[in-house]
């Protein structure tokens, strides 16, 4: 199963890279947006073969009494990479920089039902939000791999929920483009702080 998935992953990525440096060889091929829980080594190392820079959604998972979902996801199948060093293997098999393209976490005190998916962790407070936000993301600034990040997402999802029915505080701000506050200052002080530590 794994050799098939690198034969099809191989196909795939150098098929693609083709057209897309014919097309535009000016601008770089970022690849496929892995799910962090869900990328298979060998189409990890076939992409890394191809792409400039790896592009991977990196969401922590929730925890839900004695059943941790992302290992419960990954021992489904062996051949996925392991996700608890912050994408080091990741890393490693592709051998290309890394760009979060997906993160986030959702608070309870939105009001929002945050129901859907449940995978994710439901944290207590909007400071606890901007607490693991900037936890994560200087995590991410300590490891030499990461080149970039992405949040999800800019406004909240509707509590009666969007079209596949995802209904969370994943935003900067609230459906009345109201900021969160605790989360946006965060954002503010560490900006400034990587801004200032630049040469």
């Amino acid at each position: 199963k794994s050799a098939w998935t690198g034969e099809v992953a191989e196909q795939y990525f150098q098929l693609t890279d083709g057209i897309l440096r014919a097309a535009d060889p000016n601008h770089l091929n970022l690849g496929v947006r892995f799910v962090s829980q869900q990328a298979p080594a060998k189409a990890v190392e076939a992409a890394g073969r191809y792409v400039d820079v790896m592009t991977i959604n990196f969401y922590d998972m929730a925890k839900i009494g004695d059943l941790d979902i992302a290992e419960t996801v990954m021992a489904m199948d062996t051949q996925y990479l392991r996700t608890d060093n912050y994408l080091e293997n990741h890393y490693l098999a592709g051998g290309k920089p890394i760009m979060v393209t997906e993160w986030g976490f959702r608070a309870a005190d939105a009001g929002l039902p945050n129901s859907y998916p449940p995978i994710y962790p439901i944290l207590d407070t909007q400071t606890d939000r901007a607490d693991a936000y900037e936890a994560k993301f200087r995590a991410m600034l300590d490891r030499p791999w990461f080149v970039g990040q992405h949040w999800f997402l800019y406004a909240d999802q509707p509590p009666e929920g969007r079209f596949d029915g995802e209904d969370n505080n994943f935003g900067i701000v609230d459906e009345k483009d109201e900021p969160y506050t605790e989360l946006t200052q965060r954002w503010s002080a560490m900006y400034k702080e990587i801004y200032v530590s630049l040469p």
